[in-house]
């Protein structure tokens, strides 16, 4: 009841500007964030902690979908729906673990992580401790989420963080031939998933598994084969990977949306996310060596 009454109060406070406001700063903990990440560090910083990056956030991804499939607590504005509302579009799936909370969880911690040590983690810590709470907060405030729920989304961000990047410590310079294994078991998921065509979640679950079948593949034949070097002097080039790239990246997010029909979840999430990823995780690094930036 006490988690209840937090929301409750909280939504006292709701006015359109407010409410935008919360509803700009929640995306943070969504795939966006992620994504736009992912491939700043993939094609300007390092492909290796990249591929990890990518690999231990779909991981921590897998985990808290599947707590929440065992915990199977209803949304608030599902289990009170004469008192708190959704704020904004209301989310889909179970209340428990929030899977914004830990999205921003885990990629503060790898980030973080990643750069301790140095002047940028000095400054990336107190800032991704920041945008969790912030991100915590909203899931509240829009009535997506309890107390209880971005608390526990929080602890398996960190902990997914923190234990599947030991995995991939074990595994050295070795992490790439993971496609052996990966590719096919996506591609198996992807089949009986969408054959069975009931569950709600199967769109989602079909994005997950093309993006990650892709990124093991790509990563795989770029590694192998194509060699970019992400380091350059001319700074300018950053910018001009990230424009480009982010420019196609959407356009194909976007633009399959029609090629693709959205009854079949094979083709529609699958096969898209399938095509974007490898363009971002083979497609872009090779056309950036060829042009020469």
């Amino acid at each position: 009841m006490a988690e209840t009454n937090i929301i409750l109060w909280l939504q006292t406070l709701s006015n359109p500007v407010l409410d935008y406001i919360m509803l700009g700063l929640t995306q943070l903990g969504s795939e966006i964030l992620f994504l736009v990440a992912a491939v700043i560090l993939y094609w300007c910083v390092d492909k290796k902690f990249a591929f990890r990056f990518m690999n231990v956030y779909i991981l921590g991804v897998s985990l808290n979908e599947g707590l929440k499939a065992i915990i199977r607590r209803p949304r608030p504005f599902v289990a009170h729906l004469d008192e708190i509302r959704s704020i904004g579009d209301p989310t889909h799936g179970y209340s428990m673990p929030s899977g914004h909370s830990q999205s921003i969880a885990n990629v503060s911690v790898q980030v973080c992580r990643r750069f301790k040590g140095t002047k940028a983690g000095a400054v990336l810590l107190p800032f991704g401790v920041y945008l969790t709470i912030i991100v915590m907060f909203t899931r509240i405030y829009l009535g997506q989420h309890y107390l209880t729920d971005v608390l526990a989304g929080c602890a398996v961000g960190i902990l997914s963080a923190l234990l599947f990047s030991r995995l991939f410590d074990f595994l050295g310079d070795r992490e790439h031939w993971l496609f052996v294994a990966v590719l096919p078991l996506t591609v198996l998921a992807a089949a009986l998933l969408a054959g069975t065509g009931t569950a709600s979640s199967v769109p989602d679950v079909m994005k997950v598994l093309g993006g990650y079948g892709a990124v093991t593949v790509g990563y795989f034949v770029e590694k192998r084969f194509v060699r970019y070097a992400v380091r350059t002097e001319a700074k300018w080039k950053y910018a001009v990977r990230l424009l480009l790239g982010l420019a196609v990246t959407l356009a194909l997010k976007e633009g399959l949306k029609y090629a693709f029909p959205e009854n079949n979840a094979f083709l529609y999430g699958y096969l898209r996310y399938f095509i974007v990823a490898i363009w971002a995780s083979l497609g872009a690094p090779a056309l950036f060596k060829v042009v020469r930036i």
